[in-house]
């Protein structure tokens, strides 16, 4: 079942505040926690940080979302992508995924990606 999207923006309200901290308070957002039902436990798989193919991480974003793979003993992806350019047409979409801890890198398009996200704890 999709679920709704609810706002259909993004609020950077808070994350504008944030940036006028002093440079010692570093803060990165997570943009998906993957999680999965296993024996009736709520088990998270996989962090994913999602960028288009113009954006990247920054040294501390990375480290950031590395510790915390690290800390749950889970995988952590960078995840670019192309679909804002085709928002209508997946079969363009191509998904350049690199695992940040193992530097592994898979390049999928939208049935691959989709496939890799649902086998995510089986791997």
């Amino acid at each position: 079942m999709v679920r709704p999207e609810y706002s259909g923006e993004r609020d950077l309200t808070y994350s504008k505040w944030h940036r006028t901290l002093s440079n010692k308070c570093c803060a990165t957002n997570v943009d998906f926690i993957e999680a999965r039902y296993k024996n009736s436990q709520l088990v998270i798989v996989a962090i994913l940080e999602e960028k288009d193919y113009r954006g990247g991480l920054r040294g501390f974003q990375k480290d950031i979302i590395v510790r915390m793979a690290n800390a749950l003993n889970v995988p952590a992806y960078l995840v670019r992508h192309n679909a804002k350019e085709f928002p209508q047409d997946t079969t363009k979409w191509i998904f350049d995924i690199t695992n940040l801890i193992t530097h592994e890198t898979y390049k999928l398009n939208e049935i691959s990606y989709r496939n890799f996200i649902e086998n995510l704890g089986n791997i």
